[in-house]
């Protein structure tokens, strides 16, 4: 065997083994440490009052971690405007979080109709640190009892019949 194939061999090998790394640490599994437990503490101003996700102990709640500058998440917030809309009288409750701190005003082309009605931009950075953002939109389910049970990565059509059915479990 030549020199050159064994070094193509080699250079082949370490970006399978780099491929299979990245996939096996994926956002969802890495964030997913805590899932079956306890969801991380979150303390924020919501409304010009200090309180924290504590404050919703009782009550189904979507954490959506979301930014300005995130297209699909600017998509998504009509559909999960639809969602809180549908499920609030239930015992749910949407928190949309700007992981990026600025108000909603940034949205000023967005209609106050299609954004969720609990609007977070002023919170503890360390305490979303538990949360291990990496990707956004990135939204965790907490249950009633205050465990975290879902994590989604990514966007989601989350006024679709399947996701609504999926979220309705923890009612």
């Amino acid at each position: 065997m030549r020199k050159k194939d064994i070094g193509w061999g080699l250079a082949v090998f370490a970006l399978l083994l780099g491929i299979v790394y990245v996939v096996g640490r994926s956002p969802r599994k890495r964030a997913a440490s805590f899932l079956g437990k306890a969801a991380p503490p979150i303390a924020f101003v919501l409304e010009g009052k200090e309180t924290s996700l504590a404050a919703y102990k009782g009550k189904t709640v979507l954490l959506n971690f979301w930014a300005s500058w995130c297209g699909p998440c600017i998509e998504e917030m009509p559909a999960l405007r639809a969602l809180e809309n549908r499920l609030k009288d239930r015992g749910f409750v949407l928190l949309a979080v700007n992981v990026s701190g600025e108000p909603y005003d940034v949205l000023k082309k967005t209609s106050a109709d299609e954004l969720p009605t609990l609007r977070v931009h002023q919170f503890s950075e360390k305490d979303l640190e538990a949360y291990q953002i990496e990707v956004i939109p990135h939204s965790v389910l907490i249950d009633k009892d205050g465990v975290a049970r879902e994590i989604f990565v990514g966007p989601r059509h989350w006024d679709s019949e399947s996701v609504v059915a999926a979220l309705e479990k923890f009612l």
